[in-house]
């Protein structure tokens, strides 16, 4: 930068008495920088213009100071670890900052460990590289890396990271000569010399916590540092989300490109309450706000210090790499996300296992999910069986377009419980809407306890092709949904599921909802289970799994049915004794009542409750392509009474309902479904629970071409049918 382009330094503002002011601790919130030049142990440098730069304040200089700054080793491969000290296990050398001024190398190592590939874009694009050995190994420009004897054959990845830039501050001004408090390791004629503030910041921001002090930062602009009404600006935003997120390598099956190169905007840690008001993050690689607390602790070992609110409000998150708000343990409470504003965002919406959240009147677009949940073994504390976690408040929120990571808009998973979803509103929606996981796993517990309503589902595609999608997926026990309204504008959008219910979730209440113009309109069917190890000829733990377990009790579960699974479909039934191994960190252990035929690991099956408790009722479903599906096993409590379902103006409507399993249909109105070959009601039978044990009686049939089709013949006369009332069909309902 000439002279003559150099500002003049900005002047102090002064601050209110009783409050401390940042620039005291030398921030010069300043985009101020000149070109230097450097000599390679000498901490004078030669300097373009002085500008606003002034004696104390933190600096850095680009190119200057080359020096590998991070070494980690990820994996084994099939293993969730983090990444931890690489401890000399592989070593680079040949970095002197010509290769770039930040350089991230990323080693991989598949199973086997005989040969490496590496990376230098987050794994975008992959090189070929030499002999995992003790001999030096040729990367770019001087680059080698070598590896010491470890179990590379089982899978890793190495990351290097190599900066460039001196980060120090200034000792003294002489004319054009800057000198440092530290001297740069490398020569070069043309770096920059710019101003870093995140020491005087951060030293500002300990002190007035320290003395309970108000603290002001005058205007300006702050690097990698956020207060009241403040802008944070990163390196990565939603074009790089692939290098941020997951990446995919053949070394460690769990590597994250942000734990190579991250940034976030705002970092709280136990800290009781704090208010983030009027913040903006941009182009953040990790998350963009995150917070975390230890516990609360127990009644007789409380804990003094731990998060009791935090409140984001009127903040924003756009175009960031990876998530915009998040809270990464199970101890902080009474986290709030108010009217902000996420667009754009490679990660989570909102990611949290925390307690008491609250995610209200936020501006959602083209970001991922709010996760709920995401609890298991590694981050429950001591007083989770009492309080339990991941009780949120999903309420009044606009969410718009697609989600573009994570699935689904909302989610709950992974141990949420007490979790409400209301009044929410989902524009022009392209992606699945809300997701009540119960699924679970060895390390992590269901979801349970949710309550949707109130909320309109615009599934409408409009800025690009219908892709399958879900407004209301659940698996998760223990649900309330009700006066929802899930449409498709226009015509009936085949794409489009408007509720998903998956067996063997149990105590559900689906009412008062209005569905129209989707491709299926309550569509219900079957999740199953799996064997991890078989331990005794009637005993094996669990791998994966949708069943409702409760953490709190030691033996569940008990009467519940085993179906085997061969091909996807039941071939033997086996009675549960008991499960056991909930409540704790061992794994989860099913005990049957007499050994099956066969059983062995990864062996697939169904759960089979002896009631359901599914009683769905009053609901209306229009212009739908297949209005009710029951593809399940049913119980004597799968109760589907007084619904509205009509044709309409959509055609090539098989049935408006199809049953297979249990499921008593109670005073029904099923009118229009007049198309040849159509029917209102479509009878086939289940692989346990015979469709022939339901009840069907009271239901109006009209203007239907067919009231009932018996696709296998006897299921009409066998089931108990009473009261049906036919009105102008094409075809009676077979004989009884």
């Amino acid at each position: 930068v000439p002279p003559s382009a150099a500002p003049a330094p900005a002047p102090v503002a002064a601050a209110s008495p009783g409050w401390l002011n940042a620039r005291d601790f030398g921030a010069s919130g300043s985009e101020y920088s000149t070109t230097a030049t450097t000599v390679a142990g000498a901490k004078e440098i030669a300097v373009a213009a002085v500008g606003d730069f002034q004696v104390g304040q933190g600096v850095m200089v680009s190119e200057c100071h080359p020096r590998v700054v991070s070494q980690t080793l990820w994996g084994p491969r099939h293993a969730v670890v983090m990444g931890r000290p690489l401890q000399g296990k592989a070593e680079l050398r040949g970095y002197d900052g010509t290769q770039g001024d930040w350089v991230i190398l990323l080693i991989d190592i598949p199973e086997g460990g005989k040969a490496f590939r590496w990376s230098e874009d987050l794994a975008r694009t992959w090189h070929p590289g030499g002999a995992v050995g003790p001999d030096w190994q040729p990367l770019r420009d001087g680059l080698e890396v070598r590896f010491s004897e470890h179990d590379w054959e089982k899978g890793y990845t190495v990351a290097f990271s190599c900066r460039g830039q001196l980060v120090s501050a200034i000792a003294a001004i002489d004319g054009t000569t800057v000198t440092l408090r530290d001297a740069p390791s490398r020569a070069v004629a043309a770096a920059t010399l710019r101003h870093c503030d995140d020491a005087a910041l951060q030293a500002a921001i300990d002190e007035a916590v320290k003395t309970r002090t108000n603290l002001h930062l005058p205007n300006g602009r702050y690097r990698d540092a956020t207060l009241r009404r403040m802008t944070m600006l990163g390196h990565s935003g939603f074009a790089e989300r692939d290098q941020c997120g997951i990446l995919r390598t053949q070394g460690s099956s769990y590597f994250w490109g942000f734990g190579a190169k991250g940034c976030n905007a705002v970092t709280i840690s136990n800290t009781r309450r704090v208010l983030v008001e009027d913040c903006h993050g941009r182009r953040m690689a990790t998350e963009c706000f995150v917070s975390g607390s230890r516990s609360r602790g127990l009644p007789d070992k409380p804990t003094q210090d731990h998060s009791q609110s935090t409140v984001y409000l009127r903040c924003s998150a756009i175009d960031c790499g990876r998530n915009a708000f998040n809270d990464v343990t199970a101890g902080s409470e009474n986290t709030s996300v108010i009217e902000c504003r996420i667009v754009d965002v490679g990660g989570c919406a909102w990611e949290g296992a925390s307690r008491f959240v609250k995610f209200v009147g936020n501006y959602v677009r083209n970001a991922g999910t709010v996760a709920m949940g995401n609890l298991g073994v590694a981050n429950r504390d001591a007083t989770f069986p009492a309080l339990g976690a991941g009780q949120h408040l999903v309420a009044n929120n606009i969410f718009e377009s697609t989600v573009p990571y994570g699935g689904a808009a909302v989610r709950a998973a992974v141990g949420a419980t007490q979790v409400h979803i209301t009044h929410n509103t989902f524009v022009n929606f392209n992606s699945s809407a809300v997701h009540l996981s119960g699924s679970s796993d060895p390390t992590h517990y269901p979801a349970a306890q949710a309550v949707v309503a109130g909320n309109l589902f615009d599934m409408t595609a409009v800025d690009a092709a219908p892709v399958p999608r879900t407004a209301i997926d659940i698996s998760a026990a223990q649900v309330i949904v009700a006066d929802n309204q899930i449409l498709v504008r226009g015509e009936c959008d085949p794409a489009v599921t408007a509720l998903r219910l998956l067996e063997p979730a149990v105590d559900i209440a689906i009412h008062d909802n209005l569905i129209r113009n989707c491709g299926q309109g309550l569509a219900c069917g079957r999740a199953s289970s799996q064997v991890a190890a078989v331990i005794d000829p009637r005993t094996f733990t669990l791998g994966r799994r949708f069943l409702p377990l409760d953490h709190r009790l030691e033996t569940q579960l008990q009467g519940w049915q085993i179906a085997w699974l061969t091909g996807g479909r039941a071939e033997a039934l086996s009675t549960v004794e008991g499960i056991t191994g909930a409540s704790g960190t061992d794994p989860v252990t099913v005990r049957l009542a007499a050994p099956p035929e066969r059983l062995e690991a990864g062996r697939s099956f169904d759960a089979l409750p002896p009631q359901s408790n599914w009683n769905l009722h009053d609901n209306t479903i229009a212009d739908c392509r297949q209005p009710v599906v029951f593809d399940i096993y049913g119980s004597p409590t799968t109760i589907f009474r007084n619904n509205i379902l009509t044709r309409g103006a959509t055609s090539g409507v098989p049935q408006a309902i199809l049953v297979g399993g249990q499921v008593h249909l109670l005073g029904n109105h099923l009118v229009g479904f007049d198309e040849p070959g159509s029917a209102a009601v479509s009878l086939q039978a289940s692989a346990c629970r015979q469709t022939a044990r339901s009840r069907i009686r009271d239901n109006v049939f009209s203007g239907c071409a067919e009231a009932v089709r018996d696709a296998v013949g006897g299921l009409w006369t066998a089931a108990v049918v009473a009261a049906n009332a036919i009105v102008e069909p094409a075809v009676a309902a077979p004989a009884g």
